[in-house]
């Protein structure tokens, strides 16, 4: 006569895809935090903040996060980067404890490999885009503590020129992507649970 074997239930038909699916349920969690404030900026009003000119800065009206706006001479260096969106220099605004990042010009650009790049262009310029406090630069945290070594000048905040508000493909899509993934292992991880406990029954 066969025996039956009676032990503890066990999530049944799961098999390796239980823990895959928590894996990757925490790894959307963690994605969708990570993009919390460039989806939060998406729905922010879309009219600038006024954070002044030489003439009078007002960054008591600073608020992170934030379509802003801000006019200034730059400094005399600048850091420059590549990105997927193009390229950029990032300078600090005379007068102002705030740093911009904005398209890198002509003549800024660099000139035979190795060359030393331009300084950035003077003259007097405005910005608007999304303000940025320190705590939240990201990539562009390293540039803080450069520009107040070689100015001796604080730097709270950083303006990224051009990226306003309003509906944005890359955000959202990635956005509507993870947020799906999670859906589905969430959806998952019910299902093994449910046929957990009406095994136990």
């Amino acid at each position: 006569m066969a025996s039956r074997h009676i032990g503890t239930p066990q999530l049944r038909g799961s098999g390796a895809l239980l823990p895959i699916s928590i894996l990757a349920l925490l790894a959307c969690a963690v994605l969708l935090w990570w993009m919390r404030l460039s989806i939060a900026y998406i729905w922010t009003p879309q009219t600038a903040i006024d954070l002044g000119d030489p003439s009078a800065y007002h960054l008591e009206r600073a608020v992170e996060n934030r379509f802003a706006r801000i006019a200034g001479r730059p400094s005399a260096r600048g850091w420059y980067t590549s990105e997927t969106l193009g390229e950029f220099t990032i300078v600090g605004l005379q007068g102002a404890p705030v740093l911009v990042r904005r398209a890198t010009t002509i003549d800024e650009k660099r000139i035979g490999q190795g060359a030393v790049r331009a300084a950035p262009r003077a003259g007097l310029f405005e910005a608007q885009g999304r303000l940025l406090s320190r705590a939240q630069a990201g990539r562009y945290a390293d540039i803080f503590p450069s520009y107040g070594a070689s100015t001796n000048a604080t730097v709270e905040w950083l303006l990224l020129d051009g990226d306003r508000p309003g509906p944005n493909a890359r955000t959202l899509g990635a956005a509507s992507v993870l947020g799906i993934l999670a859906l589905l292992n969430l959806w998952v991880i019910s299902a093994s649970f449910q046929r957990f406990f009406r095994s136990r029954r």
